[in-house]
């Protein structure tokens, strides 16, 4: 039976050191970080120091969760390609599709979110995020949770219910 060597790490290991690392860049707390995905403090810990494993499950939520491909968290993709701005681009186009499919406007969102129109634009076009505080108001306003926002895939969307306001 082969033996591991210890030299090289494991893939619990690299798991938990890439999603350290994410949750670190997006300055989320273990708490925090661990509420949103559903998980304890303390199995968020143990998946981070490589004590815990995770199910093919959780490593895709966790993918669609950070916006990074699998390939991130088995080692085989590096970092450099996942920028900030990478990642801010791709949540503006996915907002923009989310909007062009619920058939409203930049201002209605703009309004939603609680930002100024020209802050949504910007939004849009990945030059800047959304606070905290207007990303859960626009989940508010489409009545699903902030975790449903960051992970909805617009084509996901079926007929989508009234968000507060519209009759």
């Amino acid at each position: 039976m082969p033996t591991q060597n210890s030299a090289v790490p494991s893939l619990k290991s690299i798991i938990g050191d890439r999603l350290a690392h994410l949750r670190h860049e997006r300055r989320l707390s273990q708490v925090k970080a661990a509420k949103w995905m559903g998980w304890s403090r303390l199995k968020l810990s143990h998946v981070e120091t490589g004590k815990m494993e995770i199910d093919a499950l959780e490593l895709l939520f966790l993918s669609s969760f950070f916006r990074v491909p699998i390939n991130y968290f088995l080692g085989l993709q590096p970092k450099a390609k996942w920028s900030a701005q990478t990642k801010r681009k791709d949540w503006g186009k996915r907002l923009k599709k989310l909007r062009r499919q619920l058939n409203l406007s930049q201002d209605k969102m703009a309004q939603w979110s609680g930002c100024s129109r020209i802050k949504w634009l910007r939004v849009e076009q990945g030059k800047t995020d959304l606070t905290a505080t207007e990303t859960q108001r626009l989940a508010r306003q489409l009545k699903i949770s902030v975790d449903e926002l960051f992970l909805l895939e617009p084509q996901w969307l079926g007929t989508p219910a009234k968000p507060h306001g519209q009759q």
